[in-house]
């Protein structure tokens, strides 16, 4: 008597591929989250944009830092922003400062984060990459302000502010 494989070689096949499409799926996911962490580490804090965010930083050290200060503190507001320097600098070398570095939003908050992050999750006027960008910052300056800057390249760096 002669046996019938015709249906165990169809079934042994739609096994094998299942089995196949699942582990490519698995590796499809783990790619995607890789290459999300990866462009958000070309994004985020690079050596360019942290030197540049420094190179404001100290303008407003050496210049306009308590009047940057007494705004975030006035009517406990969560930030300030800076990035029209009409608000506190009457010459024009803040506003060639911000064009040269390539600054599109420049914001000086508290340190802990908590009231930009509150302040942008209920009314965010900026962009989707920053609120991103601020959610994603870990790193808490307890007691100082942080300057938080977004550049025309969809770059972005957060620096102590030094007073």
């Amino acid at each position: 008597m002669k046996k019938n494989i015709k249906g165990f070689t169809l079934i042994e096949t739609l096994i094998v591929s299942t089995f196949v499409t699942g582990v490519l799926v698995y590796l499809f996911t783990q790619f995607v989250t890789l290459k999300n962490g990866y462009d958000r580490t070309l994004r985020y804090n690079t050596v360019e944009s942290i030197y540049k965010a420094l190179n404001l930083d100290r303008y407003l050290t050496g210049i306009e830092a308590r009047t940057v200060i007494s705004e975030v503190n006035k009517n406990n507001l969560a930030y300030a922003d800076i990035s029209d320097c009409s608000k506190f600098d009457s010459s024009s070398y803040c506003g060639v400062l911000m064009s040269s570095l390539d600054v599109k939003i420049a914001i000086v908050t508290k340190g802990d984060l908590e009231g930009l992050k509150a302040a942008l999750k209920n009314n965010n006027p900026y962009s989707e990459g920053l609120y991103q960008f601020v959610k994603r910052d870990n790193r808490v300056s307890e007691d100082g302000y942080k300057l938080i800057v977004e550049y025309n390249d969809n770059t972005f760096a957060s620096v102590n502010l030094s007073i």
